[in-house]
């Protein structure tokens, strides 16, 4: 039981890192551009969507719904 906390403390602790880094890419890019995004970033987005429907969490179901229009927009090259 203890080894799960930790993997679930450790798994809610990435999953809130890579929102902060693809948050911070997209806002340093002004000119951002869904045609050439880059590949990381379009990983991480479904992985953090994935990650917040699986978790229950309301604020990262939340955040996953007011992504999905982006995710649709990078991924429909």
């Amino acid at each position: 039981m203890f080894f799960f906390i930790n993997v679930l403390r450790f798994s809610y602790t990435l999953h809130l890192s890579s929102k902060v880094l693809v948050n911070n890419f997209l806002h340093r890019n002004q000119e951002f551009s869904s045609l050439n995004c880059p590949l990381w970033t379009t990983q991480t987005l479904l992985l953090n969507m994935v990650f917040a429907s699986w978790s229950g969490d309301a604020k990262g179901l939340e955040w996953a719904h007011s992504i999905k229009s982006l995710l649709v927009n990078v991924s429909g090259r």
